[in-house]
């Protein structure tokens, strides 16, 4: 006997990727500042006024060399008594004179001879004395006038000296106004252009400072556009960036979704597969028991039935075919294995084919096999409805939920399409797949 349990399957699901978001970079400007020329101040230089001293003469003083009046000789008596000195040169020679006389008249010896010679001198002298006196006295009027000349003379050097020295003061002194006037002159120039250098430096520096600190804000404007762009060029490579790895992520979830939706569709047939192959083992088992003949023509519909599960189990393998082609080519090789059933029945008189109910895949069978009765009919969607609950809820069919799309199916409300559509996109399956993500371990899921 044939092992008739039907082998479930786990569903598989696709982890779900997380494009990591890159943050931009923010330029930061720098931001120059300006330098500022500094003007510098010059100096007036100031002329120091030369005040020149005038000169003083000095006049020249004469002192007159004048004779000395309190010499004896100057008086007669003064003369007379030289004269009469014995030991005097004139005393001697009017002696000798008043010898000769005497010795001439003869009275060399006697007493009137010396009073001869006395009186003689005496009389000489007297005469002598005021010639000699004479002589003397013009000595006087001559100190007299070396003096009175000297005295002019002084006078006269003293007047000359001090007109010299009056002129050369007023000469010195108009001399050193003039260079005071030049001095002053020349310091209010000085001061008048330093002024206006130091204006001119002063303006200069002004624009330069004016036109460095256009220059730098300029800069810091460009620098400050600058890093702005660059920031924002950065943003939008970010979000570009993240834009592309977030469709990336988002094909590769999708990509992985649907491996998962065909594998899982692989496996729901593959499962069905091997349920049909369970359920037409024990059909065959049961036609050999019945008779010979029957067993000899089923093991003709066996062959038949076979071959045709290969040819699905090759289109359910092929992983370049979609789900909807594979169900249709299934569904082909399902209604052609019928149509080879349905002769083999013509040929034997015995319905093999319903032996063969359980022919479907995917939830597709062909009429042959299931029939056109409610019956048939109840029992596919049935299959295909515990298949929906399976794979895209995880769990057996409830009673209630099976009977109403059952009922909805009979009715032809809805198609099986519509009812596996409406089961896979149900809250509890979004639900479900949600669950199944944060168990993959595949996926990166929180602390």
């Amino acid at each position: 006997m044939a092992d008739t349990t039907n082998q479930n399957y786990t569903p598989s699901t696709a982890g779900q990727g997380t494009a990591a978001s890159a943050t931009a970079g923010q330029a930061a400007a720098s931001s120059g500042t300006a330098g500022n020329a500094t003007a510098g101040q010059g100096t007036a230089g100031v002329d120091q006024s030369y005040s020149g001293t005038a000169g003083k003469a000095t006049a020249g003083q004469g002192t007159a060399s004048t004779e000395n009046m309190n010499d004896p000789r100057l008086t007669i008596a003064g003369n007379i008594g030289a004269y009469l000195d014995p030991n005097s040169s004139v005393n001697q020679l009017l002696r000798t004179k008043a010898l000769a006389t005497a010795n001439q008249s003869g009275t060399l010896n006697s007493s009137m001879t010396d009073s001869a010679i006395s009186n003689g001198i005496i009389a000489n002298s007297q005469q002598m004395a005021q010639n000699d006196q004479g002589v003397y006295s013009s000595g006087a009027i001559n100190n007299a006038n070396l003096l009175t000349n000297t005295s002019n003379n002084n006078a006269q050097l003293q007047t000359t000296a001090s007109t010299t020295n009056a002129n050369n003061e007023t000469q010195t002194s108009n001399a050193n106004a003039q260079l005071a006037t030049q001095a002053s002159i020349a310091n209010a120039n000085n001061q008048t252009s330093t002024s206006n250098n130091n204006a001119n430096l002063t303006t200069q520096a002004s624009t330069t400072n004016a036109n460095n600190q256009t220059q730098t804000s300029n800069t810091n404007a460009q620098l400050a556009t600058n890093a702005s762009t660059t920031n924002a060029n950065n943003a939008t490579q970010t979000a570009n960036d993240n834009a592309q790895l977030a469709t990336t992520t988002s094909n590769n979830n999708a990509n992985l979704a649907t491996q998962a939706s065909t594998n899982n569709a692989n496996n729901s047939s593959q499962q069905l597969i091997a349920n049909m192959n369970n359920a037409n083992q024990i059909a065959l088992q049961n036609l050999q028991n019945t008779n010979k003949t029957t067993l000899q023509a089923s093991s003709a519909a066996a062959n038949i039935y076979q071959n045709a599960i290969t040819q699905i189990e090759a289109i359910q393998a092929n992983s370049s075919m979609d789900q909807a082609t594979k169900d249709t080519e299934t569904a082909n090789i399902i209604n052609t294995t019928n149509a080879a059933l349905a002769d083999q029945a013509a040929i034997t008189g015995i319905n093999v084919g319903a032996n063969f109910a359980g022919l479907t895949v995917g939830g597709v069978s062909g009429p042959a096999v299931v029939g056109t009765g409610p019956q048939q009919k109840a029992a596919a969607a049935t299959s295909a409805l515990t298949t929906d609950y399976q794979t895209y809820l995880g769990r057996a069919p409830d009673a209630a939920g099976l009977a109403w799309y059952q009922q909805q199916i009979a009715s032809g409300a809805l198609t099986q399409a519509q009812a596996d559509d409406a089961i896979k996109n149900s809250t509890e399956a979004q639900a479900y797949a949600a669950s199944q993500v944060q168990q993959d371990p595949n996926t990166v899921s929180g602390p």
